[in-house]
């Protein structure tokens, strides 16, 4: 009887050893389940999530130019007219009186029997106011040394201041245009009336005052 008592507790203590290995193994496997969910849990809490990249805003499109207002194009210049060319008239036709029939016997009459030609005159008339300085010598006289050619001379010219504007203007044009005067005087030369030698008229002069006047030839 003693036997059989031994028998079963040898029994219940292999039964109740497979059971406690059982539950050994049991428990070492759901122990290491949740070692591995501790770590994961872990790892979880160590690595943050990485965070959505933040939305680019969207660049705004460049706005396009406002197109710059047209220039109005420059009307062509219209071209200026060239001045016409005057024509060319010869010095004896720029005066609208009859003076060569005055101006030749005038000039046979109170001048010839002294000069015979005057071929300075152009000259004269091309010095700085040398247009007045013969009119002057006509009307005043003329007492002094005077150049004519490189040659000087002492004169005394006696005054015209008798004879009329028009015979003096007359007897004047006669000399701008003879012996071939006309073709040496200045351009523009505009032949004596008989207003201009009115003009100087009456400046009180005396013959010696006169060389003060002439110009340079």
């Amino acid at each position: 009887m003693r036997h059989v008592y031994v028998n079963r507790a040898a029994i219940l203590l292999a039964v109740l050893l497979v059971l406690a290995a059982g539950a050994f193994a049991w428990l070492r496997s759901e122990n290491r389940q949740l070692v591995l969910l501790i770590d994961e849990a872990r790892i979880e809490e160590v690595e943050p999530e990485p965070e959505p990249d933040p939305e680019e805003p969207d660049e705004p499109e460049p706005e396009e130019p406002e197109p710059e207002p047209e220039e109005p194009e420059p009307e062509p210049e219209e071209p200026e007219p060239e001045p016409e060319e005057p024509e060319e008239v010869p010095v004896r036709e720029t005066v609208d009186w009859d003076w060569e029939d005055t101006g030749e016997s005038t000039w046979a009459g109170q001048c010839r029997t002294c000069h015979s030609r005057l071929e300075h005159i152009p000259d004269l008339v091309a010095g700085e106011d040398g247009r007045d300085y013969l009119i002057d010598f006509l009307l005043y006289g003329y007492e002094g040394e005077i150049e004519i050619e490189g040659s000087v001379d002492a004169i005394s010219h006696v005054s015209f201041e008798s004879l009329s504007d028009e015979e003096i203007a007359a007897v004047l044009n006669h000399m701008l245009v003879s012996w071939d005067n006309e073709e040496d005087l200045p351009e523009g030369t505009v032949l004596y009336e008989p207003d201009d030698i009115d003009e100087r008229r009456d400046q009180g002069l005396e013959p010696q005052d006169v060389p003060e006047l002439r110009p340079d030839e």
